[in-house]
């Protein structure tokens, strides 16, 4: 058998279920959450062909690219892509069909609109961009009979070994569908073999009625989505004000639930790749360790479906980053086969920071003056 660290074996394929769905009368879904692969139908079916064949191509050791796009790249430029941390998770490869990972991307509200994001995920985003005259998405936010569209999707699902659920938003803590999910676990018996793992913004604390729900599980791991600290981190994640997501953050890391770990995940762009280490520093100053004493780990990844991403830079900025004296946690950067890969696509990037400064009335050059001059960016 081929040891799943040395191979392109994912448990994804053969374990994962992700749902996008935002209708009560059909589901979106896929294997896993990074593709923009996506089957959509009245029904989830676990033997559709489409992944069908992508279990035979990885049974051959085989990554399709164009379902796989994003590990693949994360893994070429030498980060940790979400493919190797899930089967250093799983351990020896499987090829049993059995669902033991399963992602819950059903609810789209959230109170920020982050320049990663976009009106796909974020009912903020979609205002923003209505109350500019433009229309997008105009479909339901979430199901509207929420209880019973996880009913009827879950129920026909073998959940027997599942291991664990991941839960993204839009911004999870800001409505209950969360909470249906997990009461739907509960009643089935099986939360005590169930790992959760939140990816919230960081503006949101729980009631103590969530936290005992939340401890009826194997694990709670909550991910803060953190990108850099001050004006930078407002402008990044917009919406938000630093000041309060500090104290958000330090009430989490002394009232967490005591089943649980904390972590920051950074979404490394063009907008915060020489901020990083400022980041590292308020970090370990503030937010090192929980109530209980457990490290809170950084884990970093590269922006991807978005303008700002690394791909787009200059070679300018390109060079500087190559020389920039970084913290131990973000010298992968340095090394990144994604910097300015597509540096063609400068012009699309700055058009972007100008639209989203007009419409935000904000500033980059302000923000972030290193960064802009070597992009050649000013606001007109």
């Amino acid at each position: 058998m081929v040891n799943s660290m040395s191979s392109n074996y994912c448990p994804r394929i053969f374990h994962g279920m992700s749902l996008h769905s935002l209708t009560d009368t059909s589901v979106d879904y896929s294997v896993c959450c990074l593709t923009s692969k996506t089957i959509f139908g009245p029904e989830i079916a676990d033997d559709h062909p489409v992944i069908q064949n992508l279990r035979a191509a990885n049974k051959q050791n085989l990554l399709p690219y164009d379902y796989c796009k994003t590990c693949i790249e994360q893994e070429a430029s030498g980060n940790h892509s979400l493919r190797l941390g899930f089967a250093e998770l799983h351990g020896e490869p499987t090829y049993d069909n059995s669902i033991q990972y399963l992602d819950i991307n059903i609810d789209r509200t959230c109170n920020l609109a982050c320049v990663s994001c976009g009106p796909a995920s974020s009912t903020t985003w979609r205002n923003e961009l209505r109350n500019a005259g433009q229309e997008y998405f105009k479909v339901q936010t979430r199901p509207q009979d929420l209880e019973q569209f996880i009913k009827k999707r879950f129920d026909k699902l073998d959940l027997s070994k599942l291991r664990e659920i991941n839960i993204y938003g839009g911004e999870p803590f800001l409505t209950n569908s969360h909470v249906a999910v997990l009461e739907y676990i509960v009643d089935l018996g099986i939360a005590n073999q169930v790992r959760l793992h939140y990816n919230t913004n960081g503006t949101q604390r729980i009631k103590d009625s969530v936290k005992k729900l939340m401890e009826m599980f194997e694990f709670v791991r909550i991910s803060f989505s953190i990108d850099a600290v001050g004006s930078q981190f407002e402008y990044i994640r917009y919406g938000a004000k630093w000041d309060s997501v500090q104290q958000t953050l330090l009430w989490w890391k002394n009232n967490l639930p005591h089943n649980s770990m904390l972590s920051i995940t950074v979404t490394v762009s063009v907008l915060n790749a020489l901020c990083l280490n400022e980041l590292s520093k308020w970090k370990h100053e503030h937010f090192d360790k929980t109530i209980f004493g457990d490290p809170i780990e950084i884990i970093s990844q590269p922006a991807h479906l978005t303008p700002v991403k690394l791909e787009n830079m200059n070679t300018e900025l390109q060079d500087y980053i190559k020389n920039f004296n970084y913290d131990p946690e973000w010298k992968w950067l340095k090394n990144s086969s994604l910097l300015a890969a597509n540096a063609g696509n400068l012009e699309k990037l700055l058009n972007w920071l100008q639209v989203v400064d007009q419409r935000r009335n904000l500033n980059f050059a302000l923000i972030d003056p290193v960064t802009s001059k070597l992009l050649g960016y000013s606001k007109k």
